[in-house]
């Protein structure tokens, strides 16, 4: 139970910190955003490896210890597919949709009448919150936190996921950090005069994946359970004229 609860308290601490960022950040487009959210790591990166100036038990650059190892292949398997129900769950909502409109097209969307600030920052926040789960399984598994574990570098890792497996696929994505993961640390079994090639092998295959198939190894399809859900005739005729009209325009701004 301390578990779980400390898995929450680290989402929802995470969480409310990718809140305050993105106040300031809002009005940026997504590639001054990105660059944005790097200078805030980077940030976070100095804060943490100085930390134990202000707060002594944080230990600074000496990295924190003594956390229990409390991680297991269960843990991960279950926090994973609560994860990926819970977005498959969300990103098929009125809200979902809004936050895929406005990824799509904020213009379009706003035109809509979606509040487009209001779900950049919601998509922001929800993203930092799954970080926290991550960094929480993560602090539990090796019992140790150190700032250099988490440099700028470490940013690149999940842009790299969700490159190679598909943008705005979750089956891609699934995938694509699956195959990130398994490939990187599969090559561990070169000699060790040649381990370091590793770094360089992944950033070649990603960059043929971006030359040959740009869409990513799945593009936007999904898979099983994660395809979206088809609206029944019954489901239509429930629907006022205008619900029906509105659902159509959003559909409409999704599918461009």
């Amino acid at each position: 139970m301390i578990f779980v609860l400390a898995l929450l308290a680290g989402m929802v601490l995470a969480g409310a910190i990718g809140y305050l960022i993105s106040l300031p950040i809002l009005g940026l487009t997504y590639d001054y955003l990105c660059i944005a959210t790097l200078g805030f790591g980077i940030i976070t990166y100095v804060f943490f490896n100085n930390a134990d100036k202000l707060i002594p038990t944080m230990k600074g650059a000496r990295g924190m210890v003594g956390i229990p190892q409390l991680t297991t292949w269960p843990w991960v398997v279950v926090c994973t597919a609560l994860a990926i129900v819970a977005l498959r769950n969300f990103i098929y909502s009125s809200t979902g949709r809004a936050i895929l409109a406005v990824r799509d097209d904020a213009t379009a969307a706003a035109t809509m009448g979606i509040d487009v600030a209001k779900y950049k920052t919601l998509a922001y926040t929800i993203g930092c919150a799954y970080a926290g789960l991550a960094g929480g399984l993560y602090a539990h598994l090796y019992a140790f936190l150190h700032p250099s574990v988490f440099t700028w570098l470490k940013s690149v890792d999940p842009f790299v996921m969700v490159v190679f497996g598909g943008v705005g696929s979750m089956t891609g994505t699934t995938l694509g950090a699956y195959t990130f993961v398994t490939l990187l640390e599969g090559l561990r079994v070169l000699p060790a005069e040649f381990i370091d090639w590793r770094y360089v092998i992944y950033p070649l295959i990603l960059l043929a994946v971006m030359l040959f198939r740009p869409q990513g190894i799945m593009g936007s399809a999904e898979w099983g359970f994660l395809k979206r859900p088809q609206v029944t005739n019954n489901e239509k005729v429930q629907k006022s004229p205008a619900e029906n009209s509105q659902s159509e325009s959003q559909a409409a701004v999704l599918e461009n």
